[in-house]
């Protein structure tokens, strides 16, 4: 079972990578090192998604506590991995779908959706972990791999071996200050509940376009919409007024509008990194 779910998150994450004309994010398309740097990611913590379903899966049927878990040291050892195939880690591509695999099998349901609630307390209960130990050696190991500026970034924020030991910080406060830069985190963040109202929302885009690569786009263009200038915002409306990617002509938006944010420096791969993540839980719910 692990495997199989393994496989089926990496094959929605690379959909959700390959998916194009995402305008101003990294999509297949692109002449851009950095698809290739994320995809390598995505294959190599096959191993890392099935050691940390039946991780939850121990703690389900009662053959370890959850109080035992060691999340940090998960992370860490499936970080190295990635690093030893590609020489280069983006842990907010994936490092949602790797917790969220551990929750599906601390939980028990096939499906995110299948049951959110008991799903998204498993969830939290394992975000809770406070072992200032644990979560040290997690940030740690981030120079390890080539990120010391996410290490950095934490110190930035506060979370220093004093504040571990003194202040009862958790999981939930590592993500969140890490999505205050890689936007992939928020999923990780019970405050947003960006994870079950993104994946609700793919699902229902889904279910009316019967087509996987629409109702990722689509979702992606509602992340980045708000963000954007009038400019950019009515150039949206016009590629969905022409149909997006079903047409020539939303396409030759698309990519036009892909072509004029890279031009002028607007670079929008955080809202990818969410994307990707919710493309690989969305595959558990069958969009394919």
């Amino acid at each position: 079972m692990s495997l199989e779910v393994a496989k089926i998150l990496v094959y929605g994450a690379l959909n959700g990578l390959n998916t194009y004309v995402k305008p101003g994010g990294v999509h297949r398309l692109r002449p851009d090192k950095l698809f290739d740097e994320i995809a390598c990611n995505i294959v190599s913590i096959l191993d890392g998604i099935v050691g940390a379903y039946e991780e939850g899966e121990r703690v389900r049927k009662g053959e370890k506590a959850l109080t035992s878990v060691e999340l940090g040291r998960i992370l860490a050892r499936t970080y190295r991995e990635a690093y030893r195939v590609c020489s280069i880690v983006h842990p907010g591509y994936f490092t949602p779908m790797l917790i969220a695999s551990m929750a599906l099998g601390y939980s028990g349901v096939e499906s995110i959706l299948s049951d959110p609630g008991k799903f998204k307390r498993s969830l939290d209960s394992i975000l809770a972990g406070n072992k200032w130990g644990d979560i040290r050696y997690f940030i740690d190991s981030l120079k390890s791999i080539g990120r010391s500026d996410m290490n950095e970034h934490l110190a930035s924020t506060g979370l220093t071996q004093v504040s571990l030991i003194q202040s009862g910080v958790s999981y939930t406060d590592v993500f969140q200050a890490l999505g205050s830069r890689w936007p992939g985190f928020i999923l990780l963040d019970p405050r947003e509940n960006l994870l079950l109202n993104g994946l609700r929302k793919l699902v229902e885009y889904h279910r009316k376009l019967k087509n996987a690569h629409a109702a990722i786009l689509l979702l992606y263009l509602d992340l980045v919409e708000e963000r954007l200038g009038e400019q950019y915002r009515e150039g949206i409306s016009e590629a969905r007024r022409l149909g997006l990617m079903e047409t020539h002509e939303g396409a030759r938006k698309l990519f036009e509008l892909d072509v004029s944010l890279r031009k002028n420096g607007i670079v929008l791969n955080g809202f990818v990194e969410q994307v990707v993540n919710l493309a690989a839980l969305a595959a558990l719910e069958g969009i394919r």
